[in-house]
């Protein structure tokens, strides 16, 4: 919990996204309340996507300042512990209209980064994230965010330097979002940086996290953090500012701040 608070107040974030999370002990639901009390008691706020029933890791999270409205989207997928969506409003002060984008967290599968042709219910389960921001991309006139550990590469030559037989199978994560019409940020903004985000343990190195963004959205500006200080994670801190949303908030009462 001191790492998210300080990952926050070192890189003046608003919105982090969290993925495979867990605990060494057994779930119950006294830890899930500390947790939020935790965040709160820290001005921070959370949508947090739990697998049920609950196996070994606790899901991922979408974690949000107090002032920030984001309300959580239930969406196919949200009870296994691997999707979770908010719907973030934001203050356009230039139209002086309230706009909405989704802003999901995704965690795919482990082991697309060097299989080719993936099991059936890794199929199944990338099959169903497509199909969801497919939809929520065309509700929401492209404002949509995807972010997190998609353990999967978009390009070998730039994303898998270091990877041993890594390869880009068209039906893992990452390939089927961005058929989704979704814009890898980074890659366009550094078309020939060959950037790590995730160091394994045998030498391996590549780049397996990605925001993608929708046609509704612009501004962007976006870095990995290889040495972030204080997140406990064998991957990189994937930043991204994405300049209209960045424009003011709506607080709770709906006025524009």
């Amino acid at each position: 919990m001191a790492d998210v608070e300080r990952t926050f107040e070192t890189y003046d974030i608003d919105v982090l996204g969290v993925t495979e999370t867990g605990t060494p002990r057994k779930y119950s639901e006294t830890f899930r309340s500390s947790v939020v009390s935790g965040l709160a008691k820290r001005g921070l706020h959370c949508v947090w996507g739990m697998p049920d029933p609950f196996q070994q890791s606790l899901g991922v999270m979408l974690i949000y300042r107090k002032g920030v409205s984001m309300k959580e989207l239930i969406v196919e997928g949200s009870r296994s512990g691997r999707v979770v969506a908010g719907e973030l409003t934001t203050w356009d002060s230039t139209l002086s209209k309230e706009e909405k984008t989704v802003v999901m967290v995704v965690y795919g599968f482990t082991g697309m980064t060097t299989v080719r042709v993936p099991p059936e219910a890794v199929k199944t389960f990338n099959t169903m994230v497509g199909r969801v921001v497919s939809d929520l991309d065309e509700r929401y006139d492209g404002r949509i965010i995807c972010m997190g550990d998609f353990n999967s590469l978009a390009e070998v030559s730039s994303d898998g330097m270091g990877l041993i037989n890594g390869v880009v199978s068209e039906e893992s994560l990452v390939s089927i979002m961005l058929d989704q019409g979704l814009t890898d940020w980074f890659r366009v903004l550094h078309p020939s940086m060959k950037a790590v985000s995730f160091g394994g343990s045998q030498g391996s190195y590549s780049r397996i996290d990605y925001m993608l963004g929708g046609c509704g959205l612009d501004g962007v500006r976006m870095c990995y953090v290889p040495r972030a200080e204080g997140p406990l994670s064998d991957h990189a801190l994937l930043l991204g500012d994405v300049g209209d949303l960045r424009s003011g908030l709506v607080d709770s009462d709906g006025g524009g701040y």
